[in-house]
């Protein structure tokens, strides 16, 4: 019992002076537990649009007064974009809630957001209020997005792929061949697991909404095994496909289907074997994707450009460690088409690197005995330190000058200046480095306990163009972290947190 105690002790002294500065309560492990004595130490849920506009929802206020505000990081200003109440009333007529939930995915106009509800696929409609129900099927719809142009929603069901079209109001299938062990858009437990950190990323839109590239898992050949849940009261069985080591790994292909056409063009990979599909990424112009393979043992990471219309694959490059390459999502397409960034341990520490189209290398982009730290928001195992990257800065930020010299190209990314692991503490960095002249801010931040103050939170916006460390903006007492880029790309977002 010394854990459980411990723990309670701290909650009761995290919260006892934001009490003491509301009102006078009495502190009891029910209030503590509860909704409102969670909420003291949380945080809004947040999403940025495309217009660079932050859609937040605060979860510390009552349940009847939560709703999604549009924070303009410009101005400062909230407005909210949906009623709420009217909204939560539309939704108790199918299933009963307290409070608007946070959905999958807001559309990147701001005017919808994506549910999954009792295995049905719902949207919400901001301007009426409604919630538009999408599917009414016996089988369980999941990995519902909407389209890049927001018009369209795909999902899986029973390991098929479909897509909804919100103009026409009809639903179609994309494959048809979907069973028990032949799974379309959807993932095996190892890829779910081990290779895209517990998220299921079984398929990806093209650009222009026109389009699907879906990965199709084949687990005939996998072993089943059994597993005993003994989270109810009855212990129940569960039966699941699990790679071992040494047996068979699921077999997997790429593929890219056109909406309102049956077939799918296989993506043809043939120059050197493989065992996994580690990742898939459309190029900004739609008409080839990136597709990143590797063998059983790790030792390689080979990158490939795929004609959309073809199928067939270009060898870009091969990353190798004598070890083992670690997978990432930190791959970046410039708007140009001419160039990309990619990471890589080459050096002994994780650096970025830019290439160009054909795969040569144009120049190292960071360098020193410290390396790239994920941002965290994903499982630990999975890297992603670059958070954002800004093309249309009118010149450089110099740490030395708010002067402006040139046009230049701003990346954020995390950094650490030891070895990054989840299991200790390490010191991690929020960064910005320039392409063109170099220059380089740091801002000093603990990623892994910066969830975990107690008291209360707000979220700060700051202006790429004006000045980086937002120190005026946070109180001395107030620690900060580094939220993300908006999708404009030209704005980030604090959150200032009160220090022990």
């Amino acid at each position: 019992m010394k854990v459980p105690l411990t723990i309670l002790v701290l909650l009761l002294c995290c919260v006892a002076n934001t009490l003491g500065q509301t009102s006078k309560r009495e502190l009891t492990p029910e209030w503590v537990f509860g909704r409102e004595g969670r909420a003291v130490a949380s945080v809004p849920a947040t999403a940025w649009l495309d217009d660079g506009t932050l859609v937040i929802q605060d979860n510390r206020r009552p349940p009847a007064e939560q709703t999604f505000e549009k924070l303009n990081p410009a101005t400062g200003q909230r407005q909210p974009i949906v009623d709420a109440a009217r909204a939560l009333a539309d939704l108790r007529r199918t299933i009963n809630m307290d409070a608007l939930p946070w959905p999958l995915a807001f559309d990147g106009a701001g005017r919808q957001a994506l549910y999954i509800f009792n295995g049905d696929v719902f949207v919400l409609e901001f301007d009426k209020a409604h919630f538009r129900r999408l599917t009414t099927t016996p089988a369980e719809e999941t990995s519902a997005s909407f389209s890049p142009n927001g018009r369209r929603v795909a999902y899986v069901r029973s390991n098929d792929l479909y897509f909804f079209d919100l103009d026409t109001n009809r639903e179609a299938q994309l494959t048809r061949d979907g069973s028990e062990t032949l799974l379309n858009g959807t993932l095996s437990w190892v890829y779910w697991e081990e290779v895209f950190g517990r998220r299921d990323i079984g398929y990806w839109w093209a650009p222009d909404s026109q389009a699907i590239a879906y990965l199709q898992s084949d687990e005939s050949q996998v072993d089943l095994t059994y597993f005993v849940d003994i989270q109810p009261f009855s212990p129940r069985v569960i039966k699941q496909r699990y790679a071992r080591a040494g047996r068979a790994n699921p077999r997997v292909r790429l593929g890219i289907t056109e909406l309102g056409h049956d077939s799918t063009t296989w993506i043809q990979v043939s120059d050197k074997p493989f065992e996994y599909i580690v990742r898939a990424k459309w190029l900004p112009d739609g008409r080839r994707l990136s597709l990143e393979t590797m063998p059983r043992v790790q030792t390689e990471l080979h990158l490939y450009f795929a004609d959309r219309k073809t199928g067939k694959a270009t060898h870009v490059f091969t990353e190798t460690d004598p070890g083992w390459v670690n997978m990432h999502d930190d791959l970046y397409f410039f708007n140009d088409g001419q160039h990309f960034l990619w990471p890589s341990e080459r050096d002994g520490y994780m650096h970025l690197y830019r290439y160009r189209i054909d795969g040569t290398l144009a120049n190292q982009v960071t360098k020193g005995r410290w390396a790239l730290a994920s941002a965290g928001g994903i499982a630990f195992w999975v890297r992603q330190a670059v958070v954002g990257v800004d093309e249309r800065m009118a010149g450089s930020i110099s740490p030395r000058s708010s002067s402006r010299q040139q046009k230049d190209t701003c990346i954020a990314f995390g950094r650490t200046d030891q070895d990054s692991c989840a299991f200790r503490k390490s010191r991690v960095h929020t960064a910005f480095q320039c392409l063109e002249t170099r220059d380089i801010l740091s801002i000093d931040t603990q990623t892994f306990e910066r969830f975990h103050h107690c008291g209360s939170t707000r979220v700060m916006a700051h202006l790429c163009k004006r000045s980086l460390p937002p120190a005026r903006n946070c109180s001395r007492s107030m620690t900060f972290s580094f939220l993300n880029y908006s999708r404009s790309r030209r704005t980030m977002a604090f959150l200032c947190l009160p220090r022990f």
